[in-house]
């Protein structure tokens, strides 16, 4: 059970998450980087450019420690970069906005980017890093500057996510959907998640049929099938599909009723919402009774929800 200080922090959490058929992409995190690079063995190979090393410690170990978020990488990084007091202040530089960055603090390393403009002798994590900065700090041109001195035939998932949000948010949509999917080939272990994202942008452009393409491309039985039916049922109202949109909402509940026998959280968002959205769909089709019948089970699921909330 999810506990909260106050019943307000708890209606906060429930209207958050009842407006959104589906959260934003936030800016991406440079965690399949690593992964993918030791898939690929591109990236980490003991035969690295000179330029790519700090003094004589192997930039590829500095970049092991942060990008695995090891305990006290940033200190160690740190106290590196001042110890052996490297002459090369520029790649000094990048390496501290590259912990300030791990430390979700993109306003204070934004700067240190900037001032690395335009970059020269960094791997493609350096460029990577330096674009999701930018996107951070609203400033995804420069962050598709950035990624476009990489050469399209060496990106990874990392490069492809990265890109990815900063066509997003420039209203590229066709080119952002376009590297979610690549990114999902190559990172498979995140591909709902990944597919869920680019599906998304269609909805918010009010694209239906090009989101629902997408949302068919996310495997059967998914963890969190429950949202995508949820959300599949969305993009059927949009298109005022309702009884095949009654079909998903009630698939969506089915999938929550499991899953909030195993005490999950988001289950009882998702009964809500799909009680709520069924409703409707009745209500179109001018099924009132039963119409009814979902809003009253909508309020009770609200009113457990938000009692699980604030643990009382």
């Amino acid at each position: 059970m999810i506990h909260f200080k106050s019943p307000v922090s708890a209606i906060a959490v429930l209207v958050a998450l009842h407006t959104a058929p589906f959260a934003c992409a936030a800016p991406p995190l440079s965690a399949g980087a690593w992964e993918a690079a030791q898939k690929n063995k591109r990236a980490l190979t003991d035969q690295e450019p000179v330029n790519s090393f700090v003094g004589d410690f192997p930039a590829r170990r500095l970049r092991m420690l942060l990008d695995q978020r090891a305990p006290g990488a940033d200190k160690v990084v740190s106290e590196y970069l001042t110890s052996h007091k490297h002459p090369n202040q520029y790649l000094t530089r990048i390496w501290k906005a590259i912990i300030l960055l791990r430390h979700d603090e993109g306003d204070a390393a934004a700067p240190l980017f900037r001032q690395s403009l335009p970059l020269h002798d960094v791997s493609i994590w350096v460029k990577c890093n330096a674009a999701e900065c930018f996107n951070q700090v609203e400033d995804s041109k420069t962050a598709l500057q950035i990624m476009n001195t990489i050469p399209e035939n060496q990106y990874d998932d990392y490069c492809y996510s990265t890109r990815a949000f900063a066509y997003s948010a420039l209203h590229k949509t066709d080119l952002a959907v376009a590297d979610y999917l690549s990114e999902a080939k190559l990172r498979p272990t995140g591909r709902t998640g990944i597919l869920s994202n680019a599906s998304n942008l269609y909805y918010r452009e009010g694209r239906y049929s090009d989101a629902l393409k997408i949302l068919d491309q996310i495997t059967a039985g998914a963890n969190n099938d429950n949202r995508h039916a949820l959300f599949r049922g969305y993009c059927l109202v949009g298109l005022k599909r309702y009884k095949e949109a009654i079909v998903s909402f009630t698939q969506a509940i089915e999938s929550a009723n499991r899953l909030n026998s195993e005490n999950n959280a988001g289950s009882g968002i998702t009964m809500f919402r799909a009680y709520e959205e069924r409703a409707r769909c009745y209500e179109h089709l001018g099924k009132t009774a039963l119409a009814l019948a979902d809003r009253r089970t909508a309020a009770e699921a609200s009113a457990r929800f938000q009692k699980d909330l604030i643990g009382h």
